[in-house]
């Protein structure tokens, strides 16, 4: 029995595990991959504090060392299930089962079926973070493709960033008024 199991290997996963390393904790750590593939994939980041100019193949290579200098050990096992059973919780990953008594979800978000020439493009003119990705295309045309709120919100921050923006949101959102009334372009 584990006091915790983590689930994810993104920066949110990676940091719970150092923090329980620190405090001495007994944990399992479990994904499918070392290093979260999107961060990788990032082109450039300039708001990660302590790195403000880093590549995602070079934030990778932070992190995996890291975590690996601590002596953490990742068990690269995809969780399919989790169970609260009595008061703790039952993690079962392929033919694999755990214990813990609580449980940290880093598993970030999933995308939805990629837009064509997306995959081949990621880290390559497309990206997922406007907050971090925005300065790249100050004054270029961008389209952000996203629904309701979230997606406006974003529009509107690369524009205030210099940005040329087209916005894609789903035929019939309310977010598509605001945003033609903040001045951006809504495209089908």
């Amino acid at each position: 029995m584990y006091d915790t199991a983590i689930i994810g290997s993104g920066p949110a996963g990676i940091s719970a595990a150092v923090n329980l390393k620190i405090h001495g904790k007994n944990f399992i750590w479990l994904s499918g991959r070392s290093v979260s593939k999107k961060v990788g994939q990032a082109e450039r980041i300039k708001n990660y504090l302590g790195l403000p100019d880093v590549t995602g193949e070079q934030l990778e290579w932070t992190f995996l060392n890291h975590y690996e200098g601590m002596g953490i050990k990742l068990t690269e096992e995809v969780v399919n299930g989790v169970y609260e059973t009595d008061g703790y919780f039952t993690l079962l990953a392929g033919k694999n089962q755990y214990e813990a008594k609580s449980v940290i979800l880093c598993t970030g978000v999933s995308a939805v079926k990629p837009v064509a020439g997306e995959e081949e493009f990621v880290g390559r003119g497309i990206s997922y973070c406007a907050t971090c990705d925005g300065f790249l295309y100050k004054g270029k045309k961008i389209a952000v493709i996203g629904y309701g709120s979230q997606g406006h919100a974003h529009a509107l921050n690369l524009k205030d960033s210099g940005c040329d923006v087209r916005v894609g949101l789903r035929a019939g959102s309310k977010s598509i008024e605001a945003a033609e009334e903040a001045g951006l372009k809504v495209v089908d």
